[in-house]
């Protein structure tokens, strides 16, 4: 499409298509509008923004949903604000994290165990929240009622491995992120299915 010099119809609901030429952007209210802009001016701005501050990422929508596990319910439209989750239509997630630094035991190492023990109750406790939570509308709520979308992740890393005396980019700390991370999964993993 860049390299095509194709033009982009920015509006929503999301206009896909591509076009040879820009058609007529109109106003669609105050605050939108529906315009059309050269990909390539499009790209150009994503990867200055990359290059200046990391943002925007950019997620290819169309790739996600070939892996959408509930495509029966529609499609994939949009991510939560950071990507870690892919949202269907009025469809939100709940989020959670488990500080890594709190599992540090006394020798001092990673307390898997305890580690391993506390996620289920973080999953638990993430999934009651769909249960409890006031929704904007009763669609929303419907949706989360169906999906039951959450997201369970850590935090404290870099405090673990300064308490553990482990360099960040080393061996040893790819080693303990991918145990870690072997462990978050199984448990969740189990506790959701």
């Amino acid at each position: 499409v860049v390299l095509e010099k194709k033009w982009i119809h920015l509006t929503w609901p999301l206009d896909i298509r591509v076009y040879d030429s820009p058609g007529v952007s109109i106003s669609l209210g105050p605050r939108r509008q529906s315009i059309f802009i050269p990909a390539v001016e499009l790209f150009s701005s994503i990867v200055e923004g990359a290059w200046k501050n990391g943002e925007p990422g950019v997620v290819w929508l169309d790739r996600i949903n070939q892996d959408n596990t509930t495509p029966e319910l529609g499609i994939i439209q949009a991510t939560n604000p950071c990507g870690e989750e892919a949202l269907l239509p009025e469809e939100s997630c709940t989020l959670g994290s488990i500080n890594l630094s709190r599992f540090i035991t006394a020798e001092p190492r990673f307390d898997f165990e305890r580690f391993r023990s506390i996620i289920p109750l973080a999953v638990r406790f993430l999934d009651n929240i769909t249960d409890t939570n006031h929704f904007a509308t009763e669609g929303i709520a419907k949706m989360n009622q169906t999906t039951r979308k959450i997201g369970l992740g850590v935090m404290g890393w870099a405090d673990l491995l300064v308490k553990l005396d482990i360099p960040y980019g080393s061996e040893r700390a790819l080693n303990l992120a991918e145990s870690i991370a072997y462990a978050l999964q199984q448990e969740a993993d189990l506790t959701s299915a």
